[in-house]
């Protein structure tokens, strides 16, 4: 199968195969098994297929759904050929080659709240920062979670690939901020559909079928599956954002960069009480020491 070439914002989801090995004459490089080289840049090759091991890091988010380690367990057991696939997409656009050649770091970038604060009010920037500032979020936070946790790849090994993997990762709270869904579960999880919808990672559609399972059965009356719908259906007309420059267009009134990406506002999420969907799918308390299993039970 032959990429799309990117164009008006299309998704480029089509691909042509394309593996080669990296140099091994270093001990500390992967093995050539272990590599590919993909529009010029040597990444990793796609893990296997590990459904068992998704399942129960699955069924640890439902407990706590701010324990983002298991998102990335999850991702990482059940994205076959995601990562090839979307790196690929973002090597051949227009903007994320630039990113990967000039080794753009989005987190970096967006962590200069100084900047942001001096933007125009009802800007996008300005709203991104607000966004962060009222969770107590870094820029750089998820990143962080993958290294310590070991979820994604040798970092050191792959640095464009590190690039594009610390540009997507910041991406998540700026797509918070862009598409209006806030950090309330059923919010992660429109988020979650709408990047699924983006980039055709079909892991995220675990974390949002659980998800939004568990919403139904904590109280039925809240329309999760309508809001996780509108937000997949936005995540497939919008422009296909990891080939958007961002950071441009943080002065931009935030309105005018909605339109500009064609993502409408979120009607069913925002319908719903906010009181309402800020106390669903708390985390659960934990046990007491004397209850927990042992380790490797």
């Amino acid at each position: 199968m032959g990429l799309l070439k990117r164009g008006n914002g299309a998704h480029p989801w089509k691909m042509s195969e394309e593996t080669n090995t990296a140099d091994n004459d270093a001990a500390a490089r992967p093995r050539p098994d272990e590599v590919q080289v993909v529009e010029g840049f040597t990444i990793t090759v796609d893990p296997p297929l590990q459904p068992i091991k998704a399942l129960r890091a699955g069924l640890r988010l439902l407990r706590n759904k701010e324990d983002t380690a298991q998102v990335f367990e999850i991702t990482r057991a059940l994205s076959g050929r995601s990562l090839t696939r979307t790196f690929r997409a973002f090597a051949q656009s227009t903007h994320g080659r630039r990113v990967l050649t000039e080794g753009i770091d989005l987190a970096n970038e967006l962590g200069d709240f100084d900047r942001l604060r001096s933007m125009p009010e009802g800007s996008f920037g300005r709203a991104y920062l607000d966004f962060m500032e009222s969770g107590n979020l870094e820029t750089d936070g998820i990143t962080a979670v993958a290294r310590q946790t070991n979820a994604a790849f040798d970092f050191d090994a792959y640095p464009e690939l590190t690039t594009y993997f610390r540009y997507a990762t910041a991406s998540h709270d700026v797509w918070h901020t862009l598409t209006g869904y806030e950090r309330d579960a059923l919010g992660e999880l429109c988020v979650l559909a709408f990047t699924r919808a983006q980039i055709r990672n079909d892991s995220l559609q675990l974390i949002v079928l659980m998800g939004m399972m568990a919403l139904k059965k904590e109280n039925w009356r809240v329309p999760a599956i309508k809001a996780i719908g509108q937000a997949a259906r936005t995540g497939r007309t919008a422009r296909w954002l990891y080939g958007e420059d961002l950071l441009a267009l943080l002065p931009r009134p935030l309105a005018d960069v909605r339109d500009h990406l064609n993502i409408p506002y979120p009607e069913t999420y925002r319908q719903i009480d906010r009181d309402l969907r800020f106390g669903l799918l708390k985390p659960m308390a934990k046990r007491p020491a004397s209850s927990v299993a042992p380790s490797g039970a």
